[in-house]
């Protein structure tokens, strides 16, 4: 597997599940056999003049990093659309802004302030959905939701008490996770990395999991009956026909602080998780 960071930021983590892991640095030197872009986290903010707003929050921004990152975002998707793109913490910013999408500059705006841990709550079964707590580094997230043809977002898991996104796709090859997974333990990083792989190699879909799949923290409940999916499904026609079986969230391209006591157990595919 051809696998590459847009830049050096962060990156030495990852070479311990890509052992042959590249760092572009410029869109001039993408590789035309790329399998696998992995946008990075670290540091720098991206610059509210990219989704033009003036500056209310935002601090410590690198214009030379946002240029660079965002040209080799174009030229990776220019050069072949079906390469996987995987956005971690920072990265997720940069492909919702690349398509529109804009951030809050400073959690602090919604009265929120992440800790060093906190927990999911899903939406949809996802091969992910075992994935019940992760680390948190950030003080900037998503806000409105960035979207361009085909790159059509959804969000497969949030923050319970914000709504803060923390994993979005964008169309069928696009991820962006809002956590550190190359900080995860072996255990915990195995397992993602290995979807990671799948999804890379078209193996898995990452919207839906088995719904047989044991996952984590949640209580066992009775196996329903869903209608059989035609393996080659338009990803828009499966997210209408999902959202009109179990009353998903709809794509307004906005969020807000929610009310938490509007999640509970009678949502037959959303995790109650106390926060601790």
């Amino acid at each position: 597997m051809n696998v590459a960071c847009a830049v050096s930021s962060m990156s030495g983590e990852y070479r311990k599940w890509f052992k042959d892991l590249s760092i572009i640095e410029h869109e001039n030197n993408t590789p035309s056999n790329l399998n696998l872009l992995i946008l990075t986290g670290g540091g720098a903010d991206i610059s509210p003049e990219r989704y033009r707003e003036g500056y209310n929050g935002a601090s410590g921004v690198n214009l030379e990093r946002d240029e660079r990152e965002f040209n080799i975002l174009g030229e990776v998707l220019h050069k072949n659309p079906e390469v996987r793109v995987l956005g971690v913490c920072r990265g997720l910013q940069v492909i919702n802004v690349y398509f529109g999408g804009t951030l809050y500059q400073d959690l602090s705006s919604v009265g929120s302030s992440h800790g060093m841990v906190h927990n999911l709550v899903y939406d949809d079964r996802t091969p992910f959905s075992w994935l019940t707590k992760v680390n948190s580094l950030h003080h900037q997230a998503v806000r409105k939701l960035g979207a361009n043809g085909s790159f059509y977002p959804y969000v497969l898991a949030k923050e319970p008490i914000t709504s803060i996104p923390e994993i979005v796709i964008f169309g069928n090859n696009l991820l962006g996770v809002q956590f550190h997974p190359e900080m995860f333990t072996d255990c915990i990083g195995s397992r993602f990395f290995s979807i990671i792989n799948d999804w890379v190699y078209g193996n898995i879909s990452l919207f839906d999991n088995n719904p047989g799949e044991e996952t984590l923290g949640e209580e066992d409940t009775e196996e329903e009956n869903r209608e059989e999916e035609t393996p080659n499904e338009d990803l828009h026609n499966r997210l209408a026909r999902l959202r009109n079986m179990y009353g998903v969230m709809p794509i307004d391209n906005t969020f807000t602080p929610i009310d938490t006591s509007t999640i509970d157990g009678s949502n037959r595919t959303t995790i109650r998780l106390e926060r601790t």
